[in-house]
């Protein structure tokens, strides 16, 4: 299962961003098998491939004040979101983030919109013996033919030069513990999220400004969750293959969680935490004294998509 889910509060843009499962995230850099097929330079429109499409789908605009967010794949193939922009679901069908995103028209980050879109039961009886990594792809593609044919979005992918990061382990790390090599560290095991409540394991979990927990969860999560704290693509090339556990803390930068793209978060009945301690080291110096790892800027070919036309999605 592929999970984003929390609330949005409007002064302080505060949330809880959860990647459980989390073999089914890429890295936004255009290296993916899957967005090489459809990947077009120039001006040419991108086409989706023939594949199966949803047999049901509702689109409808959120007029709600709830601020909750949710954005779910499960086991069956049905996809749902709620209170989520519409630039948010591109971002996830297309493995991009929105420094990516060109020329979209302003309402399709401000409005949000609520969407369940179901297979018919030969397709979800089907979606169930794949892994999460490859469900998740397969309702991608899907997601990408609904906002074709709701939204009549056509878009050009392309490659721009862009700086973006790499996460590599520095002489004296890792400072974690693999879940796979031996019993977890309790304390992390039995994590508790800012209201008290238990945080599932298989999952990265930013619970607060400068506050992150990872149970049980790949570097390539930990690595996709970073690329949205600093609007800038993160690549794992740590080469660790496990499942681990480890806190970290910092203090942000002011341009840090800013928006959902990067946004710290606090849980669906939150409320908006103080700023941090001063005193804690940034997010660069932290990674590397809590962690042993280090973020290297690097400048390389970046996946772009542009937006040649959009529209406000019908109902039905």
């Amino acid at each position: 299962m592929h999970h984003i889910s929390g609330r949005l509060n409007p002064g302080a843009k505060l949330m809880l961003i959860v990647v459980a499962g989390i073999d089914a995230v890429a890295g936004p850099l255009a290296f993916g098998a899957l967005n090489a097929v459809l990947r077009h330079m120039g001006t040419e429109n991108v086409q989706l491939p023939a594949g199966p499409a949803f047999e049901v789908a509702s689109i409808k605009l959120e007029t709600s004040d709830s601020h909750e967010i949710m954005l779910n794949v499960d086991q069956n193939g049905t996809f749902r979101a709620a209170g989520i922009p519409l630039e948010m679901i591109i971002e996830e069908a297309y493995g991009v983030r929105a420094y990516q995103i060109a020329d979209a028209p302003s309402w399709l980050s401000s409005e949000h919109y609520s969407v369940e879109a179901k297979l018919d039961d030969s397709g979800a009886d089907e979606m169930r013996k794949f892994s999460s990594a490859q469900r998740k792809d397969r309702v991608m593609l899907m997601v990408r033919g609904l906002l074709e044919e709701r939204c009549k979005l056509t878009l050009r992918h392309g490659m721009k030069e862009l700086p973006f990061y790499v996460l590599v382990v520095t002489k004296n790390g890792p400072k974690f513990h693999d879940g796979n090599a031996g019993p977890v560290d309790l304390s992390l095991a039995s994590a508790k999220g800012p209201n008290g409540e238990q945080l599932p394991q298989g999952g990265v979990w930013v619970t607060g400004r400068g506050k992150m927990v990872v149970t049980g969860a790949s570097i390539g999560g930990f690595a996709e969750v970073l690329s949205r704290r600093l609007g800038q693509t993160v690549l794992d090339r740590t080469g660790l293959k496990g499942t681990y556990y480890f806190k970290l803390e910092w203090t942000p930068e002011p341009r840090q969680g800013d928006s959902f793209g990067g946004s710290p978060g606090l849980g669906p009945t939150a409320v908006p935490a103080p700023f941090p301690d001063s005193n804690r080291p940034s997010l660069f110096t932290a990674i590397q004294e809590q962690l042993g790892l280090k973020l290297e800027s690097q400048k390389g070919p970046v996946e772009v998509i542009a937006i040649d036309h959009v529209e406000k999605p019908s109902e039905n």
